[in-house]
């Protein structure tokens, strides 16, 4: 749906979109909304243009539109996913994604009979939480909001307007400076030590360190395999320090010992706590230190981008907090000259 104004009129007309059982169109039609000047006439228009483009989908006759399920369109994504060769876990964060969508919405729900009072009712329930369910932030929610759409837009149907969530934004990365970093690996259990260890000077996502699957003692590298997609992998520089560690262990079956994701973080949370160093802390916040300190020591964008595994835009926006407040900025404003005047020598020792 594209709004737009006509040179001879006053009202808002829009470019609506609708399968009409052969093929895409584009129409224009007329919202009746006359625009103000306002930011509330146009959303008036994007409502009826709304309303307008899903009752051309409906009157379509097209099966697709009117019949098909939240159950069908999820399942849909999840195939898409895995024909484009994602990840595992990523096709897994759609399905777990459609579990909380089945219990606020139901999977057998026609798309085209979900309303907006019924989105309004499910973040509320959401954000409240019950008994069984915790509290979902924002962001969480809205990205549940997010994979519905993409489940209206795969069949061509345009979803009912999303309500307000406020900030939506991921909660901002934790960098921990040096002395940090120290206290949480003395309070870390010794069979996790090398694991904290491998986060904080690897750079590597939860997952990621059951994903090496292979080792250059030789050259110091691990190989990370299928983190994004099936596909994807990067060879990965072990700093002296770690390859120290690593090394001592070279002859075990297992590098770093398993333990479930979202059990590390809980544990995380617990040994941060145990550090005197507050117990709000992910594996997610490690990765981000180690981008940020990285990205301190002026390792070029670039590089750090594919050591990481992350476009450049991603690892400027969350992960590489250069402005974060840190030693470095202080050790950066030491460089500055001095502004009062030297003293002169042998001022001290004058009239003795």
């Amino acid at each position: 749906m594209e709004l737009f104004k006509r040179s001879k009129s006053e009202t808002w007309q829009a470019y609506v979109h609708y399968w009409d059982g052969t093929k895409r169109r584009r129409v224009p039609r007329s919202t009746g909304i006359r625009d103000d000047g306002t930011a509330k006439s146009r959303a008036s228009a994007e409502a009826i243009a709304r309303e307008i483009e899903r009752s051309l989908a409906l009157r379509s006759g097209n099966p697709t539109s009117s019949s098909k399920t939240l159950g069908q369109a999820l399942r849909k994504l999840v195939e898409q996913a895995e024909l484009a060769g994602f990840a595992q876990d990523t096709v897994k964060a759609i399905s777990d994604r459609g579990v909380r969508l089945d219990e606020g919405l139901r999977l057998e729900t026609k798309l085209t009979d979900i309303t907006e009072q019924q989105l309004f009712d499910y973040a509320v329930a959401a954000r409240r939480g019950d008994v069984d369910h915790p509290p979902r932030a924002a962001y969480t929610v809205g990205k549940e909001f997010e994979m519905l759409a993409r489940a209206f837009r795969v069949f061509g149907l345009t979803p009912p307007p999303l309500p307000e969530l406020g900030d939506t934004d991921a909660k901002p990365q934790r960098v921990l400076e040096l002395d940090e970093q120290r206290a949480l690996l003395l309070a870390t259990p010794k069979r996790r030590k090398l694991l904290v260890m491998g986060y904080l000077q690897l750079g590597l996502r939860l997952s990621e360190p059951w994903k090496i699957t292979e080792y250059d003692w030789a050259k110091r590298y691990v190989f990370v395999n299928g983190t994004k997609t099936k596909n994807s992998k990067r060879w990965v520089p072990i700093p002296d320090e770690l390859f120290e560690q690593m090394d001592a262990r070279r002859s075990e079956p297992e590098m770093f010992h398993r333990i479930d994701c979202s059990n590390f973080d809980n544990l995380l949370k617990r040994v941060a706590v145990r550090a005197g160093i507050g117990g709000d802390l992910s594996a997610n916040d490690l990765r981000g230190t180690f981008a940020t300190h990285m990205a301190r020591a002026g390792v070029p964008i670039l590089t750090l981008a594919k050591i990481m595994g992350n476009s450049v835009k991603i690892l400027e926006r969350v992960y590489a907090q250069v402005g974060s407040r840190g030693d470095h900025l202080h050790e950066a404003a030491s460089k500055l000259p001095r502004l009062a005047s030297a003293k002169k020598p042998g001022k001290e020792g004058a009239g003795a």
